[in-house]
């Protein structure tokens, strides 16, 4: 019984009072500034993380649009070829793929493009 009348006599005494508010103080102000060094960490690590994201997808774009400009300016020039077959003086080829249409569509049963009934 002499023992915890002895600590509990201690906790009541002005120093240990001190002493156990100065402790929560540091402990409290140790985990803000822990947590406050945490998130700006984070928040860091995320930004740049974005920014190289951001730049990647900038570079991909730009090479998938002059990929698809490439190959749009071939395309329409194809077409041309296929469709006009005196234009641009591209008549063997044209010829060859107007031959390839017209063999496909025999093989698959059906009429060519330009015959086709909508």
């Amino acid at each position: 019984m002499r023992p915890l009348l002895l600590f509990l006599e201690y906790i009541m005494s002005p120093e240990a009072i001190i002493l156990l508010i100065t402790g929560a103080v540091a402990l409290v102000g140790g985990l803000i500034g822990t947590t406050a060094t945490t998130v700006v960490y984070i928040n860091n690590a995320f930004s740049k993380n974005r920014q190289l994201l951001y730049a990647a997808i900038e570079k991909v774009t730009a090479t998938v649009v002059t990929k698809l400009e490439y190959h749009e300016q071939h395309d329409d020039t194809r077409f041309a070829q296929m469709t006009d077959r005196t234009n641009l003086g591209f008549k063997e080829q044209s010829d060859r793929i107007w031959n390839i249409e017209l063999r496909n569509a025999a093989k698959d049963g059906t009429l060519p493009h330009e015959y086709k009934k909508n």
